[in-house]
């Protein structure tokens, strides 16, 4: 079909490309509040936008504190009162970095950043003093090691020269995502030259294969949802749909759900759900991987990899200081071992309580077990509670479980399984191999 020939039709959360791309865009991460002192809307509002555009994901991404007028690192710490679901839509907190030096530093704390759901980093003059192409790409491949940026925001401004394709090869080292930012592409915009910028970008992206992600950067209500500029320069270059992020979650789904019904399946995803994609002639992608990697796809493996943990010579070592782990960590106490508790073989998470026996187990932040209480080859998650005079043998047992007087959880042949915020009442019994369902009663 000739370019003349093609037709687009964008409403905001729904756009179809006729002859180039045929996708439905279902998320906006780049949004911004009245928090950050120059946008004009409520989150309420932005939320109530982006529902009635047909969006399924909404990225609220105020600025960081560096740049004027925005918000404190503590706005940031208090999302965690914020719905993550609002009239069936999924609702992502987050955060618009600013880039502060060629070292790719940026204006909130890791501690900050580790409860975002969203680390986009972006270059803003009030806060990055623009260098070279040398200078500005190295700050934006230093951020990009930062584990938590996972898009680059409006890489498109002249004011900050850079080396598009380093730029688009170190994104595909870090699995960091780049943005086509509506908003720099509008009439309005003072970035300079984005359009010829994006060209650029994007002809790397596709002869890398290194997956774009549209954002309004909407400051008001009527933006959110809006990337009609930026379909227009993907249509342009005839980008592949593939390497475009906004597509729709239900495929997927759809092939979980499809898994989950066929009792001829092992319900796992290497064996199962990624060869039936490939039969069905989906585009897929690999990434080599020189590390450690561990198959966690079923019950028994998740519960292997953890006892590896415990082995004499584990393939991962957690005290190696140049493997970091990346993970929320919680301002607890050290654990206690009370006076004639017994522990073997064991690794112990901050504030745990352990005042009974505990041998060959993995026992995470928070878990308290009873007097009496006897735990073998078993992952305790946190928070959860064991009473007095109980029986565990090759369990996984959730966050948040409380696991009342003289109940026993297995028998050690096959791993035991108990949800999340179950309660297991007086002397009940978990039969062997048993799955539990979250929020059960067990009598």
């Amino acid at each position: 079909m000739e370019k003349s020939e093609r037709s687009c039709y964008t409403t905001y959360g729904q756009i179809e490309i006729r002859g180039v791309i045929d996708m439905k865009d279902i998320l906006d991460l780049h949004t911004h509040t009245i928090a950050s002192g120059h946008a004009y809307n409520t989150m309420n509002e932005m939320i109530a936008a982006a529902k009635s555009r047909g969006l399924e994901i909404y990225g609220i991404t105020e600025h960081a504190p560096r740049m004027n007028g925005s918000c404190t690192e503590m706005y940031f710490q208090n999302f965690r009162i914020l719905p993550r679901e609002k009239d069936g839509m999924t609702v992502l907190h987050g955060v618009e970095l600013n880039i502060l030096d060629t070292d790719g530093h940026v204006d909130l704390t890791e501690r900050v950043l580790a409860e975002m759901d969203i680390g986009i980093a972006s270059m803003h003059l009030p806060c990055y003093t623009s260098g070279g192409i040398v200078e500005n790409t190295k700050a934006y491949l230093n951020v990009m090691k930062n584990p938590y940026v996972n898009i680059i925001g409006h890489p498109d401004d002249a004011r900050f020269p850079i080396d598009y394709k380093e730029l688009v090869l170190g994104a595909k080292e870090h699995h960091v995502l780049l943005e086509v930012n509506n908003s720099s592409l509008l009439p309005t915009s003072y970035r300079g030259n984005p359009r010829e910028s994006y060209e650029k970008m994007l002809a790397y992206c596709k002869e890398y294969q290194v997956p774009v992600i549209m954002d309004s950067d909407a400051h008001a209500d009527n933006a959110v949802g809006n990337h009609r500029e930026a379909v227009n320069v993907l249509e342009s270059v005839e980008f592949p749909e593939e390497l475009i992020a906004n597509t729709s979650t239900e495929l997927i789904r759809q092939y979980l759900i499809d898994d989950g019904n066929d009792p001829e399946s092992e319900h796992d995803f290497g064996k199962n759900i990624i060869p039936r994609m490939l039969e069905d002639g989906r585009k897929m992608y690999a990434y080599s991987f020189d590390g450690y990697w561990r198959d966690v796809g079923t019950i028994d493996s998740l519960w292997e990899a953890n006892m590896e943990l415990l082995d004499e010579n584990p393939q991962i070592d957690l005290n190696d200081d140049k493997m970091r782990i990346y993970t929320r960590n919680f301002s607890l106490p050290p654990h206690y071992i009370a006076p004639g508790a017994s522990v073997k073989n064991s690794i112990l998470a901050d504030g745990c309580v352990i005042e009974g026996e505990v041998e060959n187990c993995v026992i995470h932040s928070g878990v308290k077990i009873g007097k009496g209480s006897v735990v073998k080859n078993s992952v305790i998650m946190k928070d959860t509670v064991v009473r007095t005079d109980c029986q565990i043998d090759k369990a996984l047992i959730d966050e948040e479980v409380v696991i009342e007087q003289g109940c026993k959880v297995g028998e050690g042949n096959n791993v035991t399984v108990i949800g999340y915020h179950c309660v297991a009442l007086e002397n009940a019994t978990v039969e062997d191999g048993a799955m539990i369902y979250p929020d059960t009663i067990l009598h």
